[in-house]
């Protein structure tokens, strides 16, 4: 691999705002850079239902690990708070009692 390939695959820290990660005066490029909390924090709850059937479609063990950590990793990045998880099985087919 030449010069020029390994400076080519470089992480960039110069992206199209102009912005570079090296010098704090410049605006951050990074969202997260920029997020600015409420005072306080929040005053409610972020919940959010998840149904009981979201493993039923999956075909192999590696597909009901990655389900549940890709929806927790969103349910991260969003900051959700509460996660529910509720029997979504049709009436006529859920077991009696």
């Amino acid at each position: 691999m030449s010069r020029y390939e390994r400076a080519n695959k470089k992480r960039k820290v110069d992206f199209d705002s102009g912005a570079d990660a090296r010098d704090p005066g410049k605006t951050a490029w990074k969202p997260s850079a920029s997020f600015t909390p409420i005072e306080g924090g929040r005053q409610w709850t972020l919940s959010v239902a998840v149904g009981a059937s979201v493993l039923k479609d999956t075909f192999t063990a590696d597909q009901q690990i990655a389900i549940p950590g890709r929806i927790g990793r969103a349910l991260a990045v969003f900051n959700v708070d509460e996660v529910v998880i509720y029997d979504d099985t049709p009436w006529k087919s859920a077991p009696e009692g």
